[in-house]
């Protein structure tokens, strides 16, 4: 099943104009254009926020260089909105993996090798450092990441997450401001919207390598937050 194209900036004012009971013919409403579109902008982002978006669930495979603890991270990813990072390495027969820990301490480096099989990663300035730094041949990282959202520039520009939800948010905003009723029911039906969004999404398992490991199928790791599981995990041994 394909899935639901969203409404474009242009399309999205204009349902907004008609829930308000606005005229919806832009060339009348000039004023209230810039204030429905920074509502969209910020009612898109709140609610992407809110829910983990299915639709927008990708992974990205970056092969390790031995001596290398930079790389580019990925244009299209959201540096809060990273699920895991995993280590494979591919000259092993299964391929074995490890989920890296966020946040890299300097101190460590004090008394941890500088050396090894990575554990651990940041983000900085649109690059991913793994550490230790990678000592031998290795395989790929693999992240698991939500899409970031596209600005809303231009009026063709199409909202990248459920277009119901972030037009209800705005016809809120607005009818708060232009004191008209039913801001209480609209509220109402909002929150329930957005509940059944995140059932629809699912819901994040936590990821214990102390028991799991993606499954490793015909030399490809399990994909995204919904890659399937095994409860053999067995730790490195260095």
């Amino acid at each position: 099943m394909a899935l639901p194209v969203e409404l474009t900036l242009d399309e999205a004012r204009q349902e907004v104009l008609l829930g308000i009971g606005v005229s919806n013919k832009l060339s009348e409403v000039p004023n209230l254009l810039p204030q429905i579109d920074s509502q969209i902008r910020r009612a898109q982002t709140l609610i992407y926020n809110d829910v983990d978006w299915v639709p927008l669930d990708l992974s990205i495979q970056i092969p390790i260089t031995e001596g290398q603890d930079v790389y580019d991270w990925p244009d299209d990813a959201a540096p809060g909105k990273v699920d895991r990072v995993i280590a494979a390495r591919t000259d092993t027969d299964p391929i074995r993996v490890h989920t890296l820990t966020p946040g890299i301490i300097p101190e460590m480096r004090n008394f941890v090798s500088s050396n090894g099989n990575p554990t651990r990663y940041t983000y900085q300035d649109r690059v991913i450092k793994i550490f230790p730094i990678p000592d031998e041949k290795w395989g790929f990282l693999q992240l698991d990441y939500i899409q970031r959202i596209e600005p809303l520039v231009n009026a063709d520009d199409r909202l990248s997450i459920d277009s119901t939800a972030v037009v209800l948010k705005v016809i809120i905003l607005q009818k708060i401001q232009q004191r008209q009723a039913g801001v209480p029911e609209l509220t109402l039906d909002l929150a329930k919207y957005i509940k059944q969004l995140q059932r629809n999404n699912g819901t994040k398992e936590p990821f214990d390598m102390r028991m799991r490991r993606p499954v490793v199928s015909a030399g490809r790791l399990g994909i995204g937050r919904n890659a399937a599981y095994t409860e053999n995990w067995v730790p490195w041994i260095h």
